[in-house]
């Protein structure tokens, strides 16, 4: 069996870091993967072996030249499955894929990718596969035409991955920090609705009474000068470290003392589940498919939205107990064992596409 996976994106986000991760376990199976993206992001998208990587020119939407190109590159890797995401791939992998006989899988990232183009995804996608329960209900509720389509739930994994001392120390020294800090981190992007800005503000209230704590955000992205601005003005420039892009965020999120997670809006994210697999106490906001994987006072600690004075009182009472932080993180690194790992996604997407 050999998957092709279509990628049209500019940037990592959370499907490619999903993809890549299938890619990877899904080569010790036996099933192969070839990545087709574009030439201008070489830079960007060169994975290592096993994936094979071709770069190619899309041009504009529905480019019969693309197509063309995608159709021979399936019949001579004899691709069993396309994997696509956003419209664009749709548009060429779906054609592509209906034209050879095979089959069309779309990642979904969140309800909202079924916002527009309902005639591609009713016509060209074989299977829907969501991130949480939460996604695929809430797209039913807000796009009744979903409920025609076949859908499925795989929740996204990643690899157990032991980050060395050696390493935390690298990322010490590249923070200009010790672990004599305590440091309060969040992995993720700089956009308006993952709420950073909110953080900001909680550790504005709390940065007194933990006068040792540092808040580190690893990530960019177009809401960086607001974030900017406000810890300027509220006077935290020594005390918060804006990062920009992590060169890898598992290293990044291996020094944190707290995890957070603030967005106002999720499918179930990447990052959560990183968080739990390092075994980190993580506080985040109970939006989207988060509270499926996360329990209050269980394996973390859940806050309102938008809400700087609960996500403070939560830091305070975090900081503060040890012995709570420790049994939170490994409570967050068991459920991670128990149902998140790579493999438990490989097993589940390879069930799913051979349902089909």
């Amino acid at each position: 069996m050999n998957l092709l996976f279509v990628n049209t994106k500019g940037n990592w986000g959370g499907i490619v870091n999903l993809s890549v991760i299938l890619m990877r376990v899904l080569s010790p199976r036996g099933i192969g993967s070839l990545h087709v993206f574009s030439r201008k992001k070489e830079s960007i998208f060169q994975l290592p072996k096993p994936i094979q990587n071709v770069p190619i020119s899309f041009g504009f939407d529905y480019n019969p030249l693309t197509i063309l190109k995608i159709i021979a590159l399936i019949k001579k890797h004899k691709i069993s499955y396309v994997v696509v995401n956003i419209a664009k791939e749709i548009i060429f992998g779906g054609i592509a894929a209906k034209l050879c006989g095979v089959k069309c899988i779309r990642l979904i990232g969140n309800e909202l990718d079924f916002e527009s183009h309902r005639l591609l995804c009713s016509k060209l996608v074989d299977i829907n596969i969501f991130p949480s329960r939460y996604s695929m209900h809430a797209a039913l509720q807000k796009f009744p035409y979903t409920g025609k389509l076949r859908n499925t739930v795989v929740y996204c994994g990643i690899e157990d991955r032991q980050v060395s001392e050696r390493e935390k120390q690298a990322e010490y020294i590249r923070l200009g920090l010790s672990p004599r800090e305590f440091i309060i981190g969040c992995t993720g992007r700089i956009v308006q609705d993952k709420g950073v800005h909110t953080l900001v503000m909680a550790f504005a209230k709390v940065k007194d009474a933990l006068p040792n704590a540092v808040l580190v955000i690893n990530g960019q992205g177009s809401y960086m000068q607001v974030v900017k601005d406000l810890v300027l003005n509220l006077g935290l420039e020594a005390r918060v470290r804006l990062l920009g892009f992590a060169p890898d965020c598992l290293i990044a999120a291996s020094i944190y003392d707290i995890a957070v997670m603030p967005s106002f809006f999720e499918g179930f994210p990447n990052t959560i589940i990183e968080y739990m697999s390092l075994g980190k106490p993580i506080i985040s906001t109970v939006v989207g498919g988060i509270p499926e994987a996360l329990n209050d006072g269980s394996n973390a600690m859940l806050v309102n939205a938008d809400d700087a004075d609960n996500l403070a009182d939560k830091l305070m009472l975090l900081a503060q107990d040890e012995q709570l932080r420790n049994r939170l993180g490994s409570a967050a690194k068991q459920r991670y064992m128990e149902h998140y790992t790579a493999s438990a996604m490989a097993e589940a997407f390879i069930e799913s596409i051979k349902a089909l």
